[in-house]
């Protein structure tokens, strides 16, 4: 489902509002956050707009990227599960201004649904500032791909007990080739979300609070140990 929240950082409200009231709120003086999936992101257009930047996306939408803009930065970050044994992507475009983020996503992202369920709490307790949704977005991205890890492990760990199965056929084969192109697809689009969370990190912008950056770092060395692990398994 689209939807909009307006951060005020003076009283510590937030508030869910409609697409509509988007520009109300922001001659207000709130920040807010509009997230397109579905049908809704033929709205895009109509936000940038509305934020005053341009989209500098490009090819190659499975893989992370990050772009500095006048007006704000733009990356991309792509959520992943397995269904029904498949590798499945699911790229998401942030743009982040001043008083504004623009998240983009045709297909479901479980690491946006997770930060639009926790998002509120951690601002009222411990936002100091917007950065606090860029980390909020790295850690549910880092849990995403965890969990994924895992489930890539214990799906080895079943595979490797059926190659010493007599009763097993050449079908076994084409699952092991599954799995493989799965891991480096895998591999691929961690390596690209770590720079990305590193750029985030260090990057020298009006856009990203200092006091934010350690902290995506942080999330940014996960990465690093993630994409050893997945490699491993």
């Amino acid at each position: 489902m689209p939807s909009a929240i307006a951060f005020d950082f003076e009283t510590r409200v937030d508030r869910d509002i409609d697409l509509d009231d988007v520009s109300a709120a922001l001659k207000d003086g709130d920040f807010c956050w509009v997230n397109l999936t579905g049908e809704n992101v033929v709205r895009k257009a109509e936000f940038l707009e509305l934020f005053g930047v341009h989209d500098e996306d490009a090819d190659t939408p499975g893989i992370s990227r990050f772009v500095a803009q006048k007006d704000c930065i733009q990356f991309r970050l792509v959520d992943t599960q397995m269904t029904d044994g498949r590798f499945c992507k699911s790229p998401v475009t942030v743009y982040f201004g001043q008083k504004f983020m623009l998240s983009v996503h045709k297909d479901p992202a479980a690491f946006v649904a997770g930060t639009l369920n926790s998002c509120r709490d951690n601002f009222r307790n411990i936002a100091l500032s917007p950065g606090f949704l860029l980390f909020e977005l790295a850690d549910h991205l880092t849990q995403n791909y965890t969990s994924l890890v895992q489930i890539l492990a214990t799906k080895t760990q079943e595979i490797e007990s059926e190659l010493f199965n007599e009763d097993n056929d050449d079908r076994i084969f084409a699952v092991v080739a599954g799995l493989i192109r799965s891991i480096l697809e895998f591999y691929k689009v961690i390596v690209s979300s770590r720079e990305v969370l590193h750029d985030l990190a260090t990057r020298l912008s009006p856009f990203i609070p200092e006091t934010t950056q350690p902290y995506l770092e942080k999330k940014a060395a996960l990465l690093d140990r993630l994409s050893v692990d997945v490699t491993t398994e």
